[in-house]
C-alpha cells in the first residue's frame, strides 16, 4: 500500500496513476472508474483525518487529470 507507515514513520509520496498496457487494456477503465470511486469516497468520509482527505484529494485529481479517450477510456 502506497501510504502505509514504513517502520512506524509517515512517508510524503505521490500517487501517479498507471497507465494502460496490453496486459491491462481490457480492465483499465473499470479500475479507473473503480479507483476514482474509492477516492471520492475518501475525500468525503468525515471520519478520516483531514491530511489524508487531502492526500485522497490529490489521488483523485491525478486520476481526473488522465485522458478519457484511446487508452483512457472503456
Amino acid at each position: 500500500m502506497l501510504f502505509a507507515p514504513k517502520h512506524n514513520q509517515i512517508i510524503t509520496r505521490t500517487f501517479v496513476p498507471a497507465t494502460p498496457t496490453a496486459d491491462t487494456m481490457a480492465c483499465y477503465g473499470r479500475a479507473r472508474r473503480l479507483a476514482e470511486q474509492y477516492w471520492r469516497t475518501i475525500v468525503a468520509d468525515t471520519r478520516i483525518s483531514d491530511d489524508f482527505r487531502r492526500i485522497g484529494a490529490e489521488c483523485l485529481a491525478a486520476l481526473e487529470a488522465l485522458p478519457r479517450t484511446g487508452a483512457y477510456s472503456s
